[in-house]
């Protein structure tokens, strides 16, 4: 009693996948190529535009897709706010140190540094491991087992990646619920009290998503479809 719930979303992740098979021709060697989109809770707009860079995915859907998933997150913020509002009147009141149940913040502010590494690397790791799993060149599970394997991935990244800056691996999970603590009236919500930690969360992870779809396609399936 009086204690606010720990929320970590993207631990809960629901995803479907769909495969669209056509005949095109990938550095002179000719696949049946799978246009596939994963979607989970908060989305990933590192995925979706690594996809336009790197796979089909039509460059007009990127805005409008991130806009939907920003727009979805805040709106899952307000719902766990108001389900919780008699525990923030109990624990804080005046809404200055709560903001983190529902965004992200840097363990050591001093260092941003620290915070963007960190969520480069994971977001590369969470990209370049949902395109291995998802290859059709790479001897991928089936399409009931990818959905699986694809959230044990997002687990185990937050594991190991999640204690510089608590773990966003994408904008929209983060950025969406920050901007409701803005409305809401959170003091310590990171973008407008001074801190200017909210790039981080934003950044990084559209950095990171090319990093690890270059780094496999280039160092990875190209030998795949050479084999």
């Amino acid at each position: 009693p009086g204690q606010l719930p720990c929320s970590h979303s993207n631990l809960s992740t629901t995803m479907n996948i769909y495969a669209k098979e056509r005949e095109r021709r990938f550095d002179g060697c000719h696949e049946s190529a799978r246009c596939f989109n994963v979607r989970y809770v908060r989305h990933s707009q590192p995925k979706f535009r690594a996809l336009a860079v790197f796979r089909d995915f039509p460059w007009r859907k990127v805005l409008p897709y991130s806009i939907a998933q920003t727009a979805g997150a805040f709106v899952a913020a307000a719902l766990v706010y108001r389900n919780y509002l008699p525990a923030f009147k109990q624990v804080d009141p005046q809404l200055e140190k709560t903001a983190g149940v529902f965004t992200t913040f840097p363990a050591f502010p001093a260092l941003p540094q620290a915070g963007f590494l960190d969520q480069v690397i994971g977001t590369a790791l969470l990209l370049l491991l949902i395109l291995a799993i998802t290859d059709e060149f790479n001897s991928p599970p089936g399409a009931n087992l990818s959905p699986v394997m694809i959230g044990l991935v997002v687990v185990a990244i937050g594991m190991s990646y999640g204690g510089m800056h608590g773990y966003p691996i994408n904008p929209a999970r983060d950025f969406g619920p920050r901007l409701f603590t803005v409305l809401a009236g959170f003091r310590n919500n990171g973008l407008t009290d001074g801190t200017g930690s909210w790039w981080v969360p934003v950044v990084a992870p559209l950095l990171g998503g090319l990093v690890g779809a270059a780094v496999y396609d280039f160092g990875i399936r190209r030998f795949l479809c050479a084999s």
